[in-house]
């Protein structure tokens, strides 16, 4: 990342305030338990928000946005790595990155999300209850097939939207692909090797 200014003067109060609010909920505390150390607008090298995660490709390209750092009540620091508006925004402090959705709304209510997680119990004879979101990245796939065709399946070569949606159960993971309303959703990792598709 290349720091551009660590002057917080310019910086929107309504964003940052609302980032703290989400930050302190995602972490189990409350808003006014978090102070801030330190903020500089920052250009990221690419998606990842210098947060990359393990076996995920990101997109090269150059992006606006800024590094926190907030520290609570107890002295533990979080490290929080945002887009040009602080959305989305990565929490990098534990070595995890989780990239949660800004908007005040569980990430299970995101229609792709349902659909990988229901796609997860029914294919995998798992619970949904069991299920947590990992982390839920923005994707333009570079077909209709989202990156992932069957043995003799057509894809339209058109960028689609879409995510990529990693889940956890019971200590598994599973990493799958999703348009942007859930209605195709992939998993390009089973264990023959083929892609599974639910149409």
């Amino acid at each position: 990342a290349i720091p551009q200014s660590d002057d917080t003067s310019s910086t929107p109060t309504a964003p940052i305030n609302t980032l703290i609010v989400r930050v302190a909920k995602s972490e189990g505390l409350a808003p006014e338990d978090l102070e801030i150390l330190s903020m500089a607008e920052t250009t990221w090298n690419d998606t990842s928000l210098g947060c990359p995660q393990p076996d995920m490709v990101y997109a090269q390209i150059l992006v606006s946005g800024w590094l926190i750092r907030l520290q609570d009540a107890a002295g533990n620091e979080y490290e929080i790595h945002t887009g040009k508006d602080m959305e989305p925004f990565i929490v990098c402090d534990t070595g995890t990155t989780i990239i949660r959705p800004l908007p005040d709304r569980p990430p299970q209510s995101n229609p792709a999300v349902d659909a990988a997680i229901r796609w997860l119990a029914e294919n995998k004879n798992i619970s949904s209850e069991t299920v947590l979101v990992k982390s839920i990245e923005s994707v333009q796939w570079p077909d209709s097939c989202l990156g992932c065709p069957q043995t003799k399946e057509t894809c339209l070569m058109v960028v689609t939207p879409g995510y990529r949606i990693v889940l956890l159960s019971e200590d598994q993971t599973y990493e799958l692909y999703t348009d942007e309303i859930g209605r195709n959703v992939r998993h390009c990792t089973t264990l023959d090797g083929t892609p599974s598709v639910k149409e």
